[in-house]
């Protein structure tokens, strides 16, 4: 199965994009999606995270507080990397065993922190750039979180990734949806292309 990776920061527009593809039949599997599925109230990975963090990360549902898990890891490196070290090799099995079962054209793995040793299968990885000032107001807007605090996730995400380094292609996210679609379509064409060579 021919996989791209899509990644970007925050408010990027990762999720516009990964719309458009999916409007044309490609499988879209997306690591935040599996993350929220994996953490669901009830599961191992919850019970571990109420464990770790405490019963003031729940909701008066008793659901799982993500807002202010997001909160906290952003804030601490250790609690940030205790969470990653529990969800993400998860994560990975997930996104591999979906795509491999994909009777798809090709899928789009949609991987925010997408580091290439983690994921040496992917054929293409595909970048969503938007000027600063577009994410945190796309991100704010989202997930309701302070401008402040989407500055610093921003700030850790590309420390933590050299974005740039490593994709193979480009989507500058700053103009219409029309521009993007017709970003999108371009791309399409081409990765069905290879696909087929794959």
């Amino acid at each position: 199965m021919y996989v791209v990776g899509l990644t970007g920061s925050i408010g990027s527009g990762k999720t516009t994009v990964a719309k458009l593809f999916a409007a044309f039949g490609v499988e879209v599997v997306e690591a935040d999606v599996i993350a929220a599925k994996l953490t669901e109230t009830g599961t191992v990975n919850f019970h571990k995270i109420i464990s770790y963090f405490g019963a003031a990360f729940l909701t008066d549902a008793k659901t799982l507080n993500r807002k202010k898990v997001m909160q906290e890891i952003t804030n601490n490196p250790e609690a940030k990397l205790w969470l990653e070290n529990l969800l993400h090799p998860q994560v990975r099995t997930q996104i591999k065993t979906i795509c491999q079962n994909s009777t798809a054209k090709y899928c789009i793995a949609v991987i925010p922190i997408l580091k290439k040793t983690n994921y040496p299968w992917l054929q293409r990885i595909l970048l969503v750039q938007s000027k600063p000032e577009l994410q945190i107001e796309r991100a704010c807007t989202r997930s309701g979180l302070a401008p402040s605090l989407i500055k610093t996730i921003l700030k850790e995400q590309n420390v933590a990734i050299d974005y740039a380094n490593i994709a193979d292609a480009v989507i500058s996210n700053n103009g219409t949806q029309e521009d993007l679609k017709g970003i999108v379509a371009k791309l399409h064409a081409q990765y069905l292309e290879v696909a087929k060579l794959s």
